[in-house]
């Protein structure tokens, strides 16, 4: 698939501005040949002017009386046929009906050119006679031999109706030399188009090389740019010019990805720390879950106990008072009974001793979890209550052993 990237527009313009100079230099040259060629007609143009005013001369002679009418025609004609012009041109007269009247070649005189066909079959007086007479001056481009014997070549004649006398005065000169002239031109200026072209051609390959290769470096740069590479050296951007400042825009994308790529690993870290510190942190409640579950399960045994104990206080308290009758038999029994009651009384306030401190232990651990910490604070002040009230109970069974004391000492007196 053809693709007409930017070598080839750039070469495409030099295609053209070289297309252009062949233009150029064409127009030049038609210029050129159109202006010779109308330099040669005006000089036909003089030629014949000067031989119309010369056969003037000699009418208004006659017209005066200096001579006689076909003395003065005759004057006229031979002055007419002695003029030449340039190498090889001459003036020459044809009547209304094309008859030769004055040439340069005594022999032509009398001669009717009416008939007369150039090299191509081109009846060229007849031709122009009729326009000479409409226009007064006509030019007529034919082919024609300069000796029988030379090869034709291109010749134009101009013919000027002379109306006094009906007669046209005419004169004719070979172009060959403007062709000739129009070749030399064109291998002059073809030399210096195929020197300028050349010179074109190489500044033109040194200025796209001197864009095309630093692009190609931009190009393949930002592509690894994008890849993810930012090692890149850009050596382009010394440049002061519109390459410079493409290079320098691809260095801000550089250092904008190595500022990037910063701040991700910058963020990454983070991200990896604040993974540990919440991991740390899961770890460290899940312990703390773990404790106090811990703290209120012996709390909820020890509570359990102290309900049961109390339990069997008070029915101990109830069979004590429904035995009274037996009590003296088993005074010695309650006042055991008693002893281990108090021991189990010293027991439990070395339990709800040991109870506080622990929950003093797990207030400690407890302060990042407010709502966990107050519910124990609560359960540990119900504790306390209960332990004061179970001091209260205990000594209220003291009491009743003291009085049980003093019922068996009267029972036995």
């Amino acid at each position: 698939m053809f693709i007409l990237n930017i070598p080839r527009k750039l070469y495409i313009l030099v295609v053209l501005a070289g297309v252009g100079l062949v233009a150029i230099s064409g127009v030049a040259l038609t210029y050129q040949y159109d202006a010779m060629y109308k330099q040669r007609i005006d000089r036909l143009r003089l030629m014949t002017e000067a031989a119309a005013n010369l056969i003037d001369h000699h009418r208004k002679r006659a017209e005066t009386g200096q001579m006689s009418p076909s003395d003065a025609r005759a004057a006229a004609f031979a002055a007419v046929s002695a003029m030449r012009h340039g190498q090889d041109g001459y003036i020459f007269v044809f009547d209304r009906d094309g008859l030769t009247l004055a040439h340069g070649d005594p022999k032509i005189i009398g001669r009717n050119f009416t008939t007369v066909e150039d090299t191509t079959g081109f009846r060229f007086v007849a031709d122009v006679m009729p326009r000479a007479v409409r226009e007064g001056v006509a030019t007529v481009l034919y082919t024609w031999k300069r000796t029988p014997e030379a090869e034709a070549s291109p010749k134009i004649s101009l013919f000027r109706h002379y109306e006094p006398w009906d007669l046209h005065v005419a004169t004719g000169v070979h172009i060959e030399d403007l062709r000739e002239a129009l070749l030399l031109q064109v291998k002059r200026l073809g030399g210096v188009a195929l020197g300028l072209l050349i010179l074109l051609g190489i500044v033109s390959s040194l200025v796209i090389r001197s864009i095309v290769r630093p692009m190609e470096n931009l190009r393949r740069t930002m592509g690894e740019l994008a890849a993810g590479r930012t090692d890149l050296d850009l050596p382009e951007t010394a440049r002061r010019d519109e390459i410079g400042a493409m290079a320098a825009a691809v260095a801000v994308f550089r250092d904008n990805a190595i500022e990037r790529a910063r701040l991700e690993g910058e963020q990454e870290a983070d991200r990896a720390l604040k993974l540990r510190r919440s991991e740390r942190l899961n770890g460290l409640i899940h312990g703390f879950e773990g404790t106090i579950t811990g703290i209120v399960g012996a709390i909820g045994g020890a509570a359990s106990e102290l309900q049961a104990t109390a339990s069997t206080m008070a029915g101990t308290a109830h069979q004590t008072a429904g035995r009274s009758v037996t009590v003296a038999a088993a005074a010695e029994q309650a006042t055991t009974n008693v002893n281990t009651v108090a021991a189990a009384a010293e027991e439990l306030g070395a339990s709800v001793q040991e109870i506080g401190r622990q929950v003093d232990g797990s207030a400690a651990l407890a302060r990042a979890a407010v709502d966990e910490a107050n519910r124990t604070a609560t359960l540990v002040n119900e504790l306390s209550a209960a332990a004061l009230r179970i001091g209260d109970v205990v000594a209220m069974i003291s009491a009743i052993a003291g009085q049980t004391n003093l019922l068996a000492l009267n029972a036995t007196i």
